[in-house]
């Protein structure tokens, strides 16, 4: 088990089944949908159940180590999380469109991002669709940088392809 990670203004936890409400609303958005490859639009609200209950069950093999940003006032803003994927593991964010611009994000991912350093399995990386440059300037300010050339990877929330670097 996770514990809960503490930044200036967040507690990065778990998820709990209580937190689905938000998780279904965060994912309705179709500004959040639309740069996360697994998320289908229209998103049922059952399927952040089904979503947290999976993460529950895989949580013993220690290979995805999925977290809510929880703000004292403002309760589930977000959702990012770290996967052992291969030699690496890879971070992946959303914040709720009603908390941007606070620079939750960036507190939230520095914090997932050095979670997922101390996993210790190889490098931390991050893929951004190349029209997200909101998410892109986050990853920036917390030392990323691109690798390699654009390429066209799958969202649900697009139905297609997008270009992601």
């Amino acid at each position: 088990m996770i514990s809960p990670i503490k930044t200036e203004r967040l507690i990065l936890r778990p998820l709990q089944l209580g937190d689905a409400p938000a998780v279904a609303a965060l994912w309705r958005e179709p500004a959040v949908a639309r740069m996360v490859c697994s998320i289908p639009l229209p998103q049922a609200p059952i399927a952040a159940e089904g979503w947290i209950l999976l993460d529950q069950a895989r949580r013993h093999l220690k290979r995805d180590f999925v977290l809510g940003f929880i703000h004292p006032e403002r309760g589930l803003i977000g959702v990012g999380g770290a996967h052992v994927r291969g030699p690496g593991v890879e971070i992946g964010y959303s914040i709720h469109p009603e908390h941007w611009g606070f620079g939750f994000a960036t507190e939230a991912v520095g914090a997932v991002t050095r979670f997922a350093a101390g996993l210790h399995c190889g490098p931390v990386q991050a893929t951004v669709f190349t029209d997200n440059p909101a998410s892109r300037r986050v990853l920036e300010k917390l030392g990323f940088a691109p690798v390699g050339e654009p390429y066209p990877l799958f969202s649900l929330g697009r139905s297609g392809s997008s270009t992601a670097v």
